[in-house]
């Protein structure tokens, strides 16, 4: 593996364990688009997480303390065999995120 390789998943696991109980209910999240949708991002990710009642909401959607963690839940998924990138990048359906570029994932579970 490469240094950047190594540098990124250390960032990926140290943002992830900020808020396991956050990371838990993303990860389930990512496992039902993945059941419900043969292609998905980040954004259908957040749309179930948003289904939940939870205090911190940013445009409708419960946000992790840092963005960066979908990233770490996206990865983990990813090695759990849920989904895999499938290299196709999308503009983000949401206001917030100004039509930002977003990786398309691929369900495994479908």
């Amino acid at each position: 593996m490469s240094d950047a390789t190594d540098a990124r998943d250390k960032a990926i696991k140290r943002v992830g364990g900020r808020d396991p109980g956050w990371m838990l209910r993303a990860l389930e999240a990512v496992r039902s688009c993945a059941r419900d949708m043969d292609n998905f991002t980040t954004d259908d990710v957040l749309t179930y997480l948003a289904d939940e009642d939870k205090p911190k909401k940013v445009n409708g959607c419960w946000e992790p303390v840092d963005p960066r963690a979908l990233g770490a839940v996206m990865v983990a998924s990813n090695h759990c065999g849920v989904c895999n990138p499938t290299g196709v990048i999308v503009r983000s359906s949401r206001a917030v995120s100004h039509a930002r570029r977003k990786l398309s994932w691929r369900s495994c579970l479908r």
